[in-house]
């Protein structure tokens, strides 16, 4: 990957932070969610792009998360631009509140609740066709000094969602995911990643199609501190499809930007 040494060289220049300590990475995995909540006073930008290497389909994503009250809320909306079989056009919006109920020194969890909004279209591929909710558990957990552990588990539910027939039915999914994390610097870091979901759809003439994934990421991330005390972190990845011998399936790219307001 030829982004993989821009990455990695300009992540060995000297930090414009002139901090003898800058702040580790967190709250930057890619397709696992961590139980860290932004810090008061601080909002981030995220954007990752998904892309299948068989089909050239891809996946944009905007998410903006913004503490609230306290670091024990926050509140954040995602927004995908979405292009499936030649055609391009905004998915479904979700909006979403996370509750951190637990805080400890070496550990934290998170409980997320998202309103999925219809804001796709199911005809051209880029949407449900109904608007549901999803759930999340996120845990995260520091292993010595060198290495952090993320899991995930939760679903989604979709009670009127669209079949290619116009039909509608629910709609349901189920999802875990684990990661582990090498901190091999406080501004570069190793990940690998692991997502398991199984979804049903409601089918053309009343059928129901079920799908079950299993994906591994390998990736890498690293850490641009800004004097301001702004955080900018590009990342890239690839996905494996398990179910196919390891097959490399897509690519994905990372892009965060952290400051304060």
């Amino acid at each position: 990957m030829r982004l993989l040494p821009l990455l990695l060289c300009l992540l060995l220049l000297p930090s414009a932070a002139d901090s003898q300590d800058p702040p580790p990475i967190r709250d930057n995995s890619f397709l696992i969610e961590e139980a860290y909540n932004q810090e008061p006073g601080v909002v981030q930008h995220i954007l990752l792009f998904a892309r299948d290497r068989a089909t050239r389909d891809w996946e944009l994503g905007f998410t903006q998360e913004w503490p609230f009250l306290s670091q024990n809320h926050q509140l954040s909306y995602s927004v995908p631009l979405v292009r499936v079989a030649g055609r391009s056009g905004i998915g479904d919006v979700a909006l979403n509140y996370r509750y951190r109920w637990l805080a400890r020194a070496r550990s934290e969890s998170v409980l997320r609740i998202s309103a999925l909004l219809p804001t796709g279209n199911a005809e051209r591929g880029t949407g449900a066709g109904g608007g549901g909710v999803e759930v999340n558990l996120p845990v995260s957990m520091e292993i010595g000094r060198a290495f952090a552990a993320h899991w995930n588990l939760g679903g989604s539910v979709i009670p009127s969602a669209r079949a290619g027939d116009g039909t509608r039915r629910a709609a349901n999914e189920l999802f875990a995911g684990a990661s582990v994390v090498w901190l091999l610097h406080p501004t570069l870091n190793v990940l690998a990643e692991s997502v398991w979901s199984r979804a049903e759809a409601p089918g053309i003439g009343g059928t129901r199609t079920s799908e079950t994934s299993f994906t591994l990421v390998p990736a890498v991330r690293g850490a641009i501190n800004l004097r301001s005390g702004a955080q900018i972190v590009p990342g890239a990845g690839l996905t494996l499809d398990a179910r196919d011998g390891m097959r490399v399936s897509g690519l994905l790219l990372y892009l965060s930007f952290e400051h304060g307001f």
